[in-house]
């Protein structure tokens, strides 16, 4: 007559996946229990409630504070291009106004096709108009780097068309640039720079600081100062001076495209 196989080996293998179970679950149980990180609320492109990131159906880029400080550029023009792959904004020499007021696009239509908001609320557009031969000619888009950067809380970027509801002047995108609303404190910073060549130096510092204006209001001031030098990358002038040599820049703008001038000078009775 056989005898039956003993059980202990079965018995100890339910009770090694019981444990291995139940230490599963556990890891599970706390990893429900941590909080979720902080999502950022947007109200961009959309007529609903304030959602999220991940829950907005349009195509919203968020700039946060920390991104724009991390990122090295001083400007906002600047700053937007290097974060925001379908922002643009060009560079420009010789010509007229629009090498000050240079002009912003997205997704490469024309500057006067993007609407600039502050807060919510439009921001107005620049009197010049491009007309030379640069970006956005016969148009006129917005000065976004009239706004200090260190005025600036962080900057929602739109990349679709919204003239169904901002107007044809959102034909390109929105860009929602919300500013600081920080009480008591104060933020100082300051940056100095050169090139590799010793021209170019760029002196810049910025203050900002917030007062509360009784229980629900506020006052944020911003200061903000630059100081860039110029570089010359030019070769030597072998047209207009002799002997040829490097002329300096102010010389080389206001002499381009214009022929030699001979001066003819006559001597007195």
């Amino acid at each position: 007559m056989k005898k039956a196989a003993p059980a202990a080996p079965q018995f100890k293998r339910t009770i090694l996946a019981s444990a291995i179970l139940l230490a599963a679950a556990g890891q599970a149980w706390a990893q429900t229990d941590t909080p979720p990180e902080e999502q950022k609320v947007i109200v961009l492109g959309s007529r609903s409630p304030a959602k999220t990131a991940l829950d907005t159906a349009n195509p919203v880029g968020l700039i946060s504070l920390k991104d724009m400080e991390t990122a090295g550029p001083l400007e906002l023009g600047k700053l937007l291009q290097t974060l925001d792959p379908s922002f643009n904004f060009s560079s420009t020499f010789i010509s007229d106004g629009t090498d000050i007021i240079r002009p912003a696009t997205l997704r490469s239509l024309g500057p006067d096709q993007l609407l600039v908001l502050v807060n919510g609320k439009r921001r107005h557009q620049q009197a010049l108009v491009n007309v030379q031969q640069t970006v956005g000619r016969g148009s006129a888009g917005t000065d976004i780097n009239a706004i200090p950067l260190s005025a600036i809380h962080h900057v929602e970027v739109l990349r679709d068309g919204a003239a169904a509801q901002y107007g044809s002047d959102a034909i390109a995108g929105v860009i929602n640039i919300v500013l600081k609303k920080n009480v008591g404190e104060t933020a100082l910073s300051g940056q100095l720079g050169t090139t590799s060549e010793g021209d170019g130096d760029l002196v810049s510092a910025s203050l900002n600081r917030g007062w509360a204006i009784g229980d629900r209001g506020y006052i944020n001031l911003t200061l903000e100062g630059r100081k860039r030098d110029e570089t010359n990358r030019a070769g030597p002038d072998t047209l207009r001076v002799n002997p040829p040599r490097v002329t300096p820049a102010h010389r080389r703008l206001r002499c381009q495209g214009c022929l030699p001038v001979v001066e003819r000078r006559s001597g007195g009775r």
